[in-house]
């Protein structure tokens, strides 16, 4: 078990990228099938393009297994089908993966220890702009409506006033001018 760690370690950090078929049998890094196995056919194939969609190609690096046009995408595809068909589970899949290319292999980061503030922080940051949106729209409807003050009042009063004295005026009826 040893060697096949080190050996997948000197390939790593000589910048070198394992092709599949030097890589170890799955049982020797993940151990024996954890599932249950899947017959040939639709089942099958759609399952191995879900785990593949979630893994990067080591050489496109920018897409994931099941999009990348490489020959080493297309091999992994096929061994990710064959563990499927084998009774491994999606995690041992990843785990086996990961032995050789290391846990940037995966899309999508594991949700645990400090990983959990990729999934958080967006979600962070659209609170703190929502808020900062509330904020700032009701300081500006507050400052957009007519404050109530004394003078205002007494304009309001004297306009109601006036009014009054025009419909009078208008329907005829006799005002007096207290005013």
């Amino acid at each position: 078990m040893l060697g096949v760690y080190l050996m997948i370690f000197a390939a790593s950090n000589a910048g070198d990228v394992l092709p599949v078929s030097e890589l170890p049998e799955p049982a020797k890094i993940v151990g024996n099938p954890k599932g249950s196995t899947i017959a040939l056919g639709p089942e099958l194939e759609a399952i191995t393009e879900a785990v593949g969609s979630r893994m990067r190609c080591p050489v496109c690096q920018g897409s994931s297994v099941s999009a990348s046009p490489s020959e080493m995408a297309r091999n992994m595809k096929a061994q990710v089908k064959e563990m499927l068909a084998d009774g491994y589970t999606e995690e041992q899949i990843f785990l086996y993966f990961e032995a050789s290319y290391g846990e940037f292999v995966r899309l999508e980061p594991k949700k645990e220890g400090m990983k959990w503030g990729v999934w958080l922080l967006p979600l962070f940051a659209g609170i703190v702009g929502l808020l900062s949106i509330v904020g700032v729209l009701r300081r500006y409807l507050a400052s957009s409506l007519p404050t109530s003050d004394d003078s205002q009042n007494a304009e309001m009063v004297e306009y109601e006033a006036e009014l009054l004295r025009v419909r009078a005026l208008v329907s005829g009826e006799a005002v007096s001018d207290a005013g």
